[in-house]
């Protein structure tokens, strides 16, 4: 059993280690702004397409700017846990399963 958590703690460790160079999208005012965020959370970018704001409502755009990294959080959040799911939920995981 000890060996099967030792396993299951190296898993998850492989599995954050990839998500680490994972990049995730999120989108703020209909996809006006894109915001991309790396697998540790930290921005990488944020692009503004041509011709999405309105200069008379400055105020949209920071709405907008704080929307799509919200959102790419949220898809970076749902990632880690099926991935990390996948490891827990494994067949070979199970108590059951004298191989491990």
């Amino acid at each position: 059993m000890a060996h099967r958590a030792q396993q299951a703690k190296a898993d998850i460790a492989a599995v954050q280690a990839a998500l680490a160079n994972t990049s995730v999208e999120g989108f703020g005012g209909g996809g006006a702004i894109r915001a991309i965020l790396g697998g540790t959370s930290e921005v990488q970018d944020i692009v503004i397409a041509p011709g999405s704001v309105d200069p008379t409502r400055p105020q949209d755009l920071s709405i907008m700017i704080v929307e799509a990294p919200r959102e790419a959080q949220a898809n970076l959040k749902t990632i880690q846990q099926e991935r990390i799911g996948t490891v827990v939920n494994s067949p070979r995981q199970s108590l059951g399963d004298p191989g491990r």
